[in-house]
């Protein structure tokens, strides 16, 4: 018995009409079985794809897609309602504003009550009055807490009682632990 490696014998010779640099050769197998033709024009043909496996890649380039509009819709939408609700936040409108609920530092009342009036259809409202040490109402409104919906997050603005926005609340849905994002509008603090 002999090893298969010596069995195996290469026969190296030139393919007719090819030039004399470039030799290619025929491999016979194990068994000297005659030498395996190449093919003019390799990979002429492949085997179709079955339906099923064309009609999964469809589905799925369709509901990627469909998920891809969803999300487009989905952010613009946020960006639109929380562009809305904070129209009138800005810092120009602020410089030299005397803060009439509850100062420049504090911009509300320390102890306040807040009573929600009827929902809107683009969101909530809250009226904010100033009260004592034992939670009881000591005088009138000082401003006006807006909450305004939006797909991915709520925004809060808060209205005092002439009507300029003086800080926004809103939430950081990817944040650890939920914790709101507050923001001044004048800028400052």
């Amino acid at each position: 018995l002999k090893p298969f490696w010596l069995k195996l014998r290469l026969n190296i010779r030139p393919l007719p009409g090819a030039p004399r640099r470039t030799k290619q050769c025929h491999v016979h197998d194990i068994a000297g079985a005659m030498p395996r033709e190449r093919p003019e024009t390799p990979y002429t043909e492949m085997e179709p794809e079955s339906k099923g496996k064309r009609c999964c890649k469809a589905t799925g380039k369709v509901c990627g897609g469909a998920c891809c509009v969803y999300l487009l819709v989905v952010v613009l939408m946020q960006a639109a309602l929380y562009k809305w609700a904070t129209l009138n936040c800005s810092a120009g409108a602020l410089t030299d504003y005397e803060y009439p609920g509850g100062g420049v530092k504090d911009l509300v009342p320390s102890n306040s009550l807040i009573t929600e009036q009827d929902p809107r259809w683009w969101g909530s409202s809250f009226i904010a009055s100033p009260a004592d040490k034992q939670g009881l109402p000591e005088g009138a409104s000082a401003g006006v807490y807006y909450r305004t919906w939006g797909p991915l997050f709520w925004t809060v603005t808060y209205q005092d009682i002439t009507s300029k926005e003086t800080f926004v609340i809103r939430d950081r849905p990817l944040a650890l632990g939920g914790a709101p994002k507050n923001m001044r509008c004048g800028g400052t603090g």
